[in-house]
């Protein structure tokens, strides 16, 4: 008897432990593929189950030259980083060519932490949704909610 309150005292804290973080959620910091990690097969352009690329204009193929942007959409005006959806990387191919790379598992919803870098378009005179930002991979960052 005495060992088995010694155990169920023991393992308490665990137990605790555990139930906090089940009902936390991690948050990680995510970007667009890297350039060496998108792969293709003449016209069709993916990154291992989690991207799938296409191509804008007439279908050619091309090598992936250079990241362009990232494009976000807010769902608030007011507070646009904290609620949106993460539409697509954008990248230029070798041949003039661009690709959009869209994210295949449909979670999209994103939120931005360091806004510095991302910046809002004008239509019509009147703010967009839409947010793009055309810095390095590394600081285009979002995060997949």
């Amino acid at each position: 008897m005495k060992i088995s309150k010694l155990f169920t005292w023991l393992l308490f804290p665990f137990s605790l432990t555990t139930q906090v973080f089940s009902n936390t959620r991690t948050i990680s910091t995510d970007y667009c593929p890297n350039l060496g990690s998108i792969n293709h097969i003449n016209e069709n352009y993916y990154v291992a189950v989690k991207w799938d690329g296409i191509i804008q204009g007439t279908k050619q193929n091309g090598e992936i030259k250079n990241f362009k942007e990232v494009v976000y959409s807010a769902e608030n005006q007011t507070n646009p980083f904290v609620n949106g959806r993460l539409l697509h990387c954008s990248y230029e191919l070798s041949n003039g060519k661009k690709i959009d790379m869209r994210l295949l598992t449909g979670k999209n919803r994103a939120r931005i932490n360091n806004s510095s870098d991302w910046h809002n378009v004008e239509f019509f005179g009147q703010p967009s949704p839409q947010y793009f930002c055309d810095q390095s991979i590394e600081r285009c960052q979002f995060n997949l909610i």
